[in-house]
């Protein structure tokens, strides 16, 4: 292994506390301006140097390309002179040692698919990945056990919010949050900060100079609570709750399977589990479908009626498919029936099941005007499970209080045989 480069850089001590971390995961979580991104490229250099000589792979990720050409790639420019070719083309560095240093936009959360014997991670503003993306990019760590700086602004409570939590509790040992404010970069202006602090909801200015996570506006379900939306694993009791499936149909963007119970009186939804994933084809999904339905008894595959003909492959498969039923204002009706559900307490999620569902309850945002004020439309963007979970609550729940009636659970055998109700037995009346 060559001796580490040296490099040339005065650093203020949030800087040098994150660049000298020993722990596999670096989480630099500051506000804007703090000089997290020029920290992460220099990190980046040191690990491109300690493995000089040698063929392995580093990444530099973003979670879209205007960060990535705008913000951390430029930084690293300036860190790779003399380090190796770069090829725009295929946006890497052949470094001289003969490794790689690949360039990725998280947009496609498969970006990095393939990549071998990485040693070395850098995510620029990490808290705006998805919960897939991150976990990928885990994935893409996990065979050298190399290293992750994170270099971010905390912008949302997702799973980089999580992954504080446990580390802030003490039960996580393989990372270090280091969180510092814009001010304590020596070069910011102080000015600035006070007439941001005037013109920023107290939420904003303490995400964005601060480097405090806190929940942001505009998210579509601002009442949903990770805390408060939660219940324990168990076993669903099939004779009190109908399981149904929610499917979000992809293949460059995820496909999101999501398993929920619905009481039978329409008393509560629990999110029983979870299937996120792009790339897949009817057949896997099929097989996915397959598995849910042995393991959790789903009696209905809800689905966009827009995707007719797979729907039909399903059918021809033997599972129970339909499609949502949809019509003008159907995403806007959903979405104020989905806001109802939570308000209501009526929806929990199963801990440690589905953390795609969590991480998109979150993230689902309205969208911002020029002008910065939120607007009526949202994001097409982190939406698939939310969508796969709004199928089921408008064609299910919606109407469950005004079309089925009270639910009164059926005598068993012997209970009709001790009240002398009956006397002969052909049906088993615990079926449903």
């Amino acid at each position: 292994m060559a001796e580490v480069a040296p490099i040339d850089l005065t650093l203020h001590p949030a800087q040098w506390q994150a660049f000298n971390s020993p722990a596999r995961i670096i989480a630099f979580v500051a506000g804007i301006q703090s000089g997290k991104s020029l920290c992460g490229a220099a990190w980046m250099a040191r690990q491109v140097a300690m493995y000089d000589g040698e063929d392995v792979n580093f990444i530099l990720a973003s979670p879209n390309y205007k960060i990535l050409n705008q913000s951390a790639g430029p930084i690293l420019r300036k860190f790779m002179i003399g380090a190796g070719k770069y090829r725009k083309m295929d946006d890497c560095y052949e470094l001289n040692g003969g490794g790689h240093l690949w360039c990725r936009s998280m947009t496609d959360p498969n970006s990095c698919e393939g990549l071998s014997k990485v040693a070395g991670i850098w995510i620029d503003e990490a808290g705006l990945l998805s919960y897939l993306a991150w976990s990928n990019l885990l994935g893409r760590a996990a065979f050298l056990q190399c290293p992750i700086y994170i270099s971010t602004t905390p912008y949302r409570l997702n799973w980089l919010y999580d992954m504080y939590q446990e580390w802030h509790k003490g039960e996580r040992d393989d990372c270090e949050f280091i969180v510092c404010r814009s001010i304590d970069n020596p070069y910011f202006p102080d000015e600035e900060v006070a007439r941001q602090k005037r013109i920023l909801t107290p939420q904003l200015f303490a995400m964005k100079f601060e480097g405090t996570f806190s929940r942001p506006g505009g998210l579509v379900f601002q009442d949903f609570s990770p805390e408060t939306h939660r219940i324990e694993q168990h076993i669903i009791n099939r004779t009190e709750y109908q399981v149904y499936c929610g499917c979000d149909i992809g293949f460059n963007d995820p496909s999101a399977l999501v398993v929920i119970a619905v009481h039978r009186n329409g008393r509560d939804i629990i999110l029983v589990d979870e299937y996120y994933k792009a790339g897949l084809t009817v057949m896997d999904r099929i097989d996915v479908m397959k598995r849910f339905q042995t393991q959790y008894g789903v009696s209905t595959f809800i689905v966009d009626s827009a995707e007719a003909g797979e729907i039909e492959v399903m059918k021809r498969a033997k599972l129970p498919a339909i499609g949502v039923k949809k019509g003008a204002g159907s995403l806007f009706d959903g979405i104020t029936k989905m806001q109802q559900v939570i308000r209501e307490f009526k929806l929990k999620v199963m801990d440690g099941r589905c953390p795609n569902v969590r991480d998109e309850f979150n993230t689902y945002s309205y969208r911002e005007n020029k002008e910065g004020a939120l607007s009526d439309d949202i994001e097409d963007n982190h939406n698939h499970a939310m969508d796969a979970i709004r199928y089921v609550i408008m064609t299910v729940w919606a109407s469950f209080l005004e079309s089925v009636p009270q639910f009164t659970p059926q005598k068993t055998h012997l209970q009709k045989l001790i009240g002398g109700e009956y006397k002969k037995v052909t049906t088993n009346a615990d079926d449903w």
